[in-house]
This record gives structure tokens, C-alpha cells and sequence, in this order.
């Protein structure tokens, strides 16, 4: 193993490195630091020279978590919007097959969360309930999607797959049975 680098005095984002802590681990050492916000924190020698670790953790505090800018992101109807999107979008799910590659897409209307949500309110969305998209082979759009209990969007999707079997097994069916009912074969069974 290489000799550890001295990291003291160096500057990463708002941190000054002071000196190494003992503390260590598989990611490496870690090294106390001042905040330019005048806090004392200890933090992965590794992190902050990839960029991970900027601040003690200030930044957040005086610009909010970027990720939750509407404040809702631990709702269930936010963890329902993320996961249309991430079906219509991520390719390397295993659901990908289903969705983005069969072009399955999120209407640009719904480009953010604040507009799904004002959708959703619109339309009956209640904790409990899932969307259900009409017409299974469209994407994700208002005029395509409705808010249904749980129960009624499982008998709405088994009907529509019994219909599809039926259809997709008529014709075999007749071909079949009708060449065994004619005479190709003495016996049914």
C-alpha cells in the first residue's frame, strides 16, 4: 500500500484539511477539517478529493437538499411519479422491456412533479389509490390515465389480459380442435 499523502492545509470546497483523524476504513483515512462556516468535522480523505465531501454539511442547511425542492419527496405520490419515470426512462431496468423499449413514455406534461400533482388532486388521487393507464399501450399522459383503488385496477388489468388470451388463442384453438373433430384423429383423448 502506497504511504498516506499529508492532505493538511489543502482546501476542498469550503473545507480546510487540519490534520489526520485515527480513524480509518475500507475507504480510507479520514482527516479533521474547518467548514468556512467556522464548524469542526471529520470526513473521508477519499471523498473529498472525488468532490463528495464539500462542506460539513452547511450547504445543505442554507440551500436546502436539491433533491427535494418541493419538500414531498418521501410522499407515496412522489415515489409513484418517480417510478413512471424511471420505467419510461431507465432502459437498464428489467422492466425496460415493458416500458421504454416498447416506448412507453411520460407526456411532457408531467415534466415535473408540481404538474403531476396538480393532476392527481384533480382526478381523485387518495392515499391507497394507483394509476391506471387506459389504453395499456400508450404512454403515461392525462387524457390516458386515471387514479383507481388498488382492487379495481388488478380486476381491470386480469380482464384485459383474459381478453388477450382469448383472442391471441381463438384461432388456434379452431385449427386444432377443428382437424381432430373432423376425422385426424380416431380419438380425443
Amino acid at each position: 500500500m502506497p504511504p498516506l499523502k499529508d492532505l493538511s492545509g489543502e482546501k476542498f470546497g469550503r473545507l480546510v484539511v487540519i490534520g489526520r483523524s485515527a480513524r480509518f476504513n475500507n475507504s480510507g483515512a479520514f482527516w479533521f477539517c474547518q467548514c468556512a462556516c467556522g464548524n469542526l468535522t471529520c470526513t473521508n480523505g477519499r471523498h473529498m478529493r472525488s468532490g463528495r465531501s464539500k462542506s460539513c454539511g452547511c450547504r445543505m442547511d442554507e440551500h436546502g437538499n436539491r433533491n427535494e425542492q418541493h419538500g414531498e419527496a418521501r410522499t407515496r405520490l412522489y415515489g409513484i411519479y418517480k417510478g413512471i419515470k424511471t420505467r419510461c426512462t431507465n432502459r437498464a431496468r428489467k422492466s425496460a422491456n415493458y416500458y421504454a423499449e416498447k416506448g412507453i413514455s411520460i407526456s411532457l406534461e408531467w415534466s415535473t412533479f408540481a404538474a403531476f400533482r396538480e393532476w392527481s388532486f384533480a382526478n381523485g388521487y387518495t392515499d391507497g389509490m394507483t394509476i391506471h393507464r387506459i389504453d395499456s399501450g400508450d404512454g403515461y399522459t392525462p387524457a390516458n390515465c386515471k387514479w383507481l383503488p388498488k382492487s379495481e385496477h388488478m380486476a381491470e388489468d386480469a380482464r384485459k389480459s383474459w381478453d388477450k388470451f382469448k383472442s391471441d388463442h381463438t384461432a388456434t384453438r379452431r385449427t386444432k380442435w377443428g382437424g381432430i373433430l373432423k376425422g385426424g384423429s380416431s380419438s380425443v383423448f
